[in-house]
């Protein structure tokens, strides 16, 4: 498992320092949001949580995301307890709002993990 962006493989074998991608904080969320819709986990929890810790609170709702989506219930509880303090107007509805989802049962079933984390609706 990767550790930090740098130098993490994209498919196809690109690195990421060869893409257009502008910084560490476009990377994560890009990267992150790419690995965890093709079911790459283990790189997806790497980078969000690299993410995380490079820009606080950025990534909690993609690694409660991630670890909903591979049944990893205990962790996807603990980063949920993170998100109030880090976005206290947090709420799914505004969350997806916000979300550019070009599958619309992708969305849903994000929806329906955040609320299975109890996050406020």
């Amino acid at each position: 498992m990767a550790t930090s962006l740098e130098g993490l493989a994209e498919p196809g074998g690109r690195r990421t320092g060869d893409t257009p991608i502008h910084d560490d904080e476009e990377r994560g969320s890009v990267l992150g949001h790419a690995f965890r819709y093709t079911g790459r986990y283990e790189d997806d929890t790497a980078i969000l949580l690299d993410y995380n810790r490079r820009s606080p609170s950025f990534g909690l709702v993609d690694i409660v995301l991630t670890y909903a989506d591979t049944g990893e219930t205990k962790q996807a509880h603990a980063f949920r307890q993170r998100l109030p303090a880090a976005r206290p107007d947090f709420t799914i509805a505004n969350w997806a709002l916000t979300q550019n989802c070009a599958d619309p049962g992708r969305l849903e079933r994000d929806k329906q993990s955040l609320a299975a984390a109890e996050l406020p609706a």
